[in-house]
């Protein structure tokens, strides 16, 4: 009982001077967690839109957004190349364009948010005397698709359709 009375004093003369009498764990914050990519893939839809009556090429596959404006400015598109591309943070990857251009595409960051993941990439095009056509940053679901468009080729324009995060 002398004991712990002399406890509970020299517990409340330290309280006093700002110090803990008994040492309790400090909650530290736990970081985000940030996922254990390196990289991530990137396939590239190269496309030719021009007014020549001909339809969408069914190489393309499926993307709806061809139907709808702004692109259905254009009736026809030709598939004429689909690289895929590996990204890595802070890497710019690189790809020659049939107009002598070249588009230039980096993974910039991948946020976590609850249950999805989302893409932050930098797409740009550079003309073929090394001037910037467009440059923009998106953020994307894994698997989701943004377009460029826009620099002239032949007839028409190229168009170009980037899917992100793909297997």
């Amino acid at each position: 009982m002398k004991y712990l009375a002399a406890i509970s004093a020299l517990a409340l003369a330290l309280s006093a001077l700002g110090t803990p009498a008994l040492a309790q764990p400090v909650p530290r914050p736990v970081p985000a967690q940030q996922p254990d990519v390196k990289q991530v893939k990137a396939e590239v839809i190269v496309l030719h839109a021009t007014n020549e009556g001909k339809g969408i090429d069914p190489n393309i596959g499926d993307l709806p957004q061809l139907k709808k404006p702004p692109f259905s400015a254009y009736d026809t598109y030709k598939l004429l190349d689909r690289p895929t591309l590996t990204l890595a943070r802070g890497q710019v990857a690189s790809h020659k364009l049939p107009n002598e251009g070249k588009l230039n595409v980096e993974l910039k960051d991948i946020l976590v948010e609850k249950d999805s993941e989302k893409l932050v990439v930098g797409a740009s095009i550079d003309q073929p005397d090394g001037k910037r056509f467009v440059e923009m940053t998106v953020t994307s679901a894994r698997g989701g698709i943004f377009f460029v468009a826009g620099p002239a080729y032949k007839s028409g324009i190229l168009v170009l359709a980037i899917r992100v995060g793909v297997p």
